[in-house]
């Protein structure tokens, strides 16, 4: 979890800092901001075409040199990075006018600013992996805070004192995207043999290229709702559907930290470990646990949080928070069972699963947008997620063959959902109110942690990390 929890800290200051952005930057500024995410998004999966995550599956290769491993992933990505860069200053008045609204200032400024974040994130990116392969936890931790204290500083100076706004975020964004680069390629040099190897190259790209579509799929589920929205409606809108995801961070906080730590350790435990199923196995009933529980802690307390974390222009987003909260959620159960198919030797599955949900994603939305109309694309995204699980599903059993505890699952989620259903009806006085839902929090805890100890094997893991934390906290005490 200590590869995860380094980028932990830079979400929860952009949480904690929301009730200051959101008396500076007005919904539309927002809602421009979500549309520039979009694009540095896209832009570095097609920079990278999964050659980031390549260099996990290659590097424990004991018959390849991880230098050139390293070498011919950042070839790759100089290559691709450098066209695509060029690409986009061509095509410019397009993607400005594709991306953001004529009222919004400096239009041209601010998508350069955005294209320069974009062109430098893949080369952090891939530096970083090599630390995180080379195990240097503490390096990667300390160049995550900084990268974060240098840009949350030098945002907060741009917008609260030289009232910048959107400019301000995003120049504090590039000037500690950049140093981050510097400090990353300095202790990485030495790991990186840039000579081409053609076999190797092509290996690479098999391997990562059928990823894409699994990342774009990924990228989709969570940014085509708010361009829907911008276009459908307006880009303040946009900003109140980027607000309400913002509100689940905690959710996607867990997420990223899950992607980051089991995406390292699953490589390692499926090479050396011959019980790699029992390890899978244990982690999905306990991370479901801690996903759905989060899930259900921002549903039940989305109107306070946004009250207490947003200026009154933004209470509007507050029907969005816990669909997309739910988005996360199916997210989590695609990343862990997807990683049985990312262990093995073929990729493409991803590739099926992606094109499947994302073709559902498309139908739902033309279906649910007259129906529900915004929060139609997020019940949309929620179904394509689905689908995505169902289609993976069997191609990562057939890899691993892992008894995933479905039944906990469902009744688990399912008493959650009742629970945050019921307390739309609880009275809206302060102090009772939330006397009532603390003590539906604390009852739905205790509910499912007495659902695990219906299932023996579940039960008998619960019973060991009770007894290692009494064994520890007797060693501390």
């Amino acid at each position: 979890m200590t590869y995860g929890l380094s980028g932990v800290i830079s979400q929860v200051v952009s949480i904690l800092l929301l009730p200051i952005y959101t008396r500076k930057i007005d919904p539309e500024g927002y809602g421009a901001l979500a549309m520039l995410t979009l694009f540095s998004t896209f832009f570095q999966i097609f920079a990278q075409m999964g050659m980031s995550h390549t260099v996990f599956r290659f590097y424990y290769n004991k018959a390849l040199n991880h230098k050139q491993v390293s070498g011919n992933a950042l070839i790759f990505i100089t290559i691709s990075t450098l066209i695509l860069t060029l690409l986009c200053v061509l095509f410019t008045p397009a993607l400005v006018s594709l991306l953001l609204a004529k009222s919004i200032p400096h239009a041209r400024g601010i998508f350069f600013l955005s294209l320069l974040i974009a062109a430098t994130s893949p080369f952090t990116q891939i530096f970083t992996n090599i630390l995180k392969l080379k195990r240097q936890v503490k390096i990667v931790s300390a160049i995550s805070v900084g990268q974060l204290l240098v840009t949350v500083g030098i945002t907060i100076f741009l917008v609260i004192q030289l009232d910048m706004g959107v400019v301000g975020v995003l120049l504090g964004q590039l000037i500690g995207q950049v140093l981050a680069l510097i400090v990353t390629m300095s202790y990485t040099y030495s790991e990186v043999s840039v000579e081409l190897n053609r076999p190797l190259m092509q290996e690479m790209i098999r391997y990562g290229t059928p990823m894409v579509p699994n990342f774009i799929m990924g990228s989709l589920t969570t940014m085509l709702g708010q361009y829907v929205v911008k276009t459908k409606y307006s880009l303040a809108e946009t900003g109140l559907y980027s607000v309400g995801s913002k509100l689940t961070m905690p959710i996607s906080l867990v997420l990223q930290s899950l992607k980051k730590s089991f995406q390292v350790i699953s490589f390692q435990v499926h090479a050396e470990d011959n019980n790699s199923e029992s390890f899978l196995q244990a982690s999905f009933a306990f991370y479901m646990l801690i996903f759905i529980y989060v899930w259900f802690l921002i549903s039940i307390w989305a109107s306070e949080i946004l009250k207490i974390m947003t200026a009154p222009a933004f209470y509007a987003a507050l029907p969005y928070v816990a669909p997309l909260a739910f988005i996360s959620l199916t997210e989590a159960i695609y990343v862990f069972i997807g990683q049985g198919v990312a262990v093995g030797k073929q990729t493409w599955p991803f590739a099926i699963a992606s094109m499947s949900g994302l073709g559902v994603l498309l139908i739902a939305i033309w279906a649910f947008l007259p129906i529900w109309g915004a929060l139609g694309v997020v019940y949309a995204t929620i179904l394509g997620r689905i689908v995505m699980v169902v289609v993976i599903y069997p191609f990562a059993t057939r890899v691993i063959k892992v008894n995933y505890n479905f039944l906990l699952f469902f009744s688990q989620l399912g008493l959650g959902i009742l629970v945050v259903y019921l307390s739309k009806y609880v009275p809206d006085l302060l102090w009772l109110g939330i006397a009532i839902k603390l003590a539906g929090c604390a009852l739905y805890a205790v509910a499912t942690i007495a659902l695990f100890t219906l299932f023996p094997i579940e039960r008998q893991w619960l019973l060991v990390g009770v007894n290692k934390l009494r064994s520890r906290l007797k060693k501390t005490g």
